[in-house]
């Protein structure tokens, strides 16, 4: 499990360098950073302070809402012009 949490990090990692919009360089940056986050408490023995980590987690997913949310309200607003 290590090892897939680990090349899905490098993945996303190479993905928020690549040259591309400000918003999926942040979206893939912290989705690195959040599966770089789960490896230690899968490590024997590792003890993980846990409020860093939830930290982490809440914010980064009111990012991908808040980035959802503004994405669907502009694909709505082209399916409305786009429909007279």
């Amino acid at each position: 499990m290590t090892a897939v949490l680990l090349a899905a990090t490098l993945y996303s990692a190479f993905c928020a360098s690549r040259k591309s919009s400000l918003a999926a360089r942040i979206g893939y940056g912290l989705q690195a950073v959040m599966m770089s986050a789960r490896v230690p408490p899968l490590a024997p023995g590792g003890q993980w302070p846990v409020l860093p980590q939830l930290l982490l987690f809440v914010l980064a997913s009111w990012w991908f809402v808040i980035r959802a949310a503004s994405l669907r309200s502009i694909h709505g607003a082209r399916l409305v012009l786009q429909s007279r």
